[in-house]
């Protein structure tokens, strides 16, 4: 399975060799995360070759943190997440409260991604909190030791 976006590979291939010291595991992970955090915070309709990528308009969250509403934010990521993200594999979302933010969401992504080469497969378990601001953003970073 390719690791990194066509764009990232291209980028990468004109930094002198040995200046890159990270595995290809983390440039799996890095490339995953940026992505997964870009289509997440395009919003649908913006992108003309796909009317479909992106997300809903979240920008009026604060004032719908119905049961409803978190659900469908829920649906909405995963099926994102399922349609422009193939290196994310297995994905399951599940809301976690925050204490000390009232107004923004926080959701636990796991799932796995694959770090075989060619043919085989190698699948390793990986997990992104995302949080959701009052402002529709969404902040994206790795989860350790979850």
């Amino acid at each position: 399975m390719i690791k990194e976006r066509l764009f990232e590979r291209l980028t990468r291939a004109e930094i002198p060799v040995g200046r890159d010291k990270r595995s290809s595991e983390d440039l799996a992970k890095e490339s995953i995360v940026r992505h997964i955090s870009k289509l997440l915070n395009t919003r649908c309709g913006w992108v003309p070759i796909d009317m479909n990528y992106g997300m809903s308009d979240l920008c009026n969250i604060a004032g719908s943190f119905s049961m409803g509403s978190v659900s469908n934010i829920q649906q909405d990521i995963l099926l994102q997440i399922d349609a422009y993200e193939s290196r994310f594999l297995n994905v399951k979302i599940e809301q976690r409260i925050e204490d000390r933010d009232v107004i923004t969401l926080k959701f636990l992504l796991t799932g796995q991604i694959d770090l075989g080469q060619s043919s085989e497969s190698v699948l390793k378990d990986f997990s992104l909190w995302l949080r959701v601001n009052a402002a529709g953003q969404i902040t994206i970073e790795v989860a350790n030791g979850i």
